[in-house]
């Protein structure tokens, strides 16, 4: 994020209120990093689709599991 993209009043807080950003500030400039890091947004989005994933994997891993049983008492009571 650009920071012209920020809002109005944290752009010009970055600024210093002038028009150009401030430096040697390590605290403004880590600031900015983090505001121009995506990176985290993506982990995010892969963790979200892992933790969908996986909870259907465990969904079909318990019908499965149920079908089995279901299927050898069957077959247990036909011998």
């Amino acid at each position: 994020m650009k920071v012209d993209a920020a809002p109005p009043e944290l752009a010009r807080a970055l600024r210093g209120g002038e028009g150009k950003p401030m430096k040697g500030s390590v605290v403004k400039q880590s600031l900015l990093n983090f505001l121009r890091d995506e990176s985290g947004a993506a982990a995010a989005e892969y963790a979200l689709i892992l933790a969908i994933v996986g909870a259907g994997i465990a969904v079909a891993a318990k019908n499965l599991g149920t079908a089995i049983s279901s299927a050898i008492n069957t077959a247990q009571g036909n011998i």
